[in-house]
């Protein structure tokens, strides 16, 4: 019985743009502002923002096939192009009124990232594995230049190098590396292509290596051993050579990066101490306004210090906890409390 391929609208040639920028673009871009010195400082969010706009502009011209819409929305492109220009004038006064939204913004941000791709997706298509593989291979590049080049100067492998912090990196690699998986068994007559090239997945896995990211070395690690492609020797050797690089990553030389690691550390035993002893910040959370329940210890207190660029006496604040899931936890549970008058 032949077997047939899924047959799915074919997506935009823009479809993977997003890949692009999150892989090379975003990186790049770093390792330029890193040479540019202070006072050339851009928003992380801007290349989204003008993904967004790029969206927008196509989903007003364009329909989903690429066939052109009636003439008369050139009247939407115009109004588009008009409250952009407006928003770019007024962003000052625009923000001030919007400040109350300060504390929701790094919460939301998963959210609306997440809704940014669902609306490119649905604008222009999913992109293939290929792409994830193909612009995975090219960021595993930059990482293991970045850790030669990094590594000859400073004799040591900072987590937030020169093109950005290695865990996100390795958050990337991890998806691009899920994508060079093998694909499933057929069903009901239909199979999955098997995309993407071996030298593009052997990229990806030296890529992810070369973050020396922990977390990204461990994820990596257990899907290569469980769902990776080769013999059980070839998976195993894999596998153990990601984990003999996490325990290796804690022999390398300190770095002053290094420090915010450890408080990242700190903060999720101090929270999850205070769960234990109090359960019920699980559903209430804390108040947002008011110092967390952490007690530093003295040698605590210079490395948060340096971290933070905030004295300690101050306490620790829920904007200052890195991790987002910790964050929210902490700051929401499932009913948030109200501030103490």
């Amino acid at each position: 019985m032949e077997q047939e391929q899924p047959t799915n609208r074919n997506p935009s040639r823009l479809a993977a743009v997003p890949l692009a920028v999150a892989c090379a673009a975003v990186p790049l871009g770093s390792l330029l502002a890193r040479f540019t010195g202070p006072g050339h400082e851009v928003s992380a969010f801007l290349p989204w923002l003008l993904l967004a706009a790029l969206g927008t502009v196509r989903a007003i011209l364009f329909r989903r096939s690429g066939s052109r819409l009636r003439p008369k929305l050139f009247l939407e492109l115009a109004l588009f192009a008009g409250l952009a220009w407006l928003i770019g004038v007024r962003h000052r006064e625009l923000l001030y009124q919007l400040s109350w939204l300060a504390d929701l913004t790094p919460e939301l941000a998963p959210a609306i990232m997440l809704g940014f791709c669902g609306l490119w997706a649905i604008t222009f298509g999913l992109p293939d594995r290929a792409d994830f593989q193909r612009y995975g291979a090219i960021l595993g590049l930059l990482c293991i230049a970045d850790l030669a080049v990094e590594g000859f100067i400073y004799r040591a492998a900072p987590p937030v190098r020169w093109i950005g912090d290695m865990d996100l990196l390795a958050g990337l690699l991890l998806a691009c590396l899920c994508a060079g998986l093998k694909p499933g068994l057929p069903e009901g007559g239909r199979y999955e292509p098997d995309q993407g090239r071996t030298v593009y997945r052997a990229l990806i896995l030296a890529g992810i290596m070369a973050t020396l990211s922990r977390t990204g070395l461990f994820g990596a690690g257990w899907i290569y051993l469980c769902f990776g492609r080769g013999s059980r020797l070839i998976r195993t050797a894999v596998a153990l050579a990601c984990f003999g690089l996490l325990g290796s990553s804690f022999l390398l030389p300190m770095t002053p990066a290094d420090l915010a690691r450890y408080v990242d550390y700190w903060l999720w035993a101090k929270s999850l101490a205070l769960f234990t002893a109090d359960p019920l910040v699980l559903l209430t959370g804390l108040p947002a306004d008011q110092a967390l329940p952490f007690t530093f210890p003295p040698e605590m207190i210079p490395v948060w210090d340096r971290v933070m660029d905030s004295p300690a006496l101050f306490g620790a604040h829920l904007s200052q906890v890195p991790s987002f899931w910790l964050r929210g936890v902490l700051g929401w549970g499932l009913l948030r409390r109200p501030p103490r008058s």
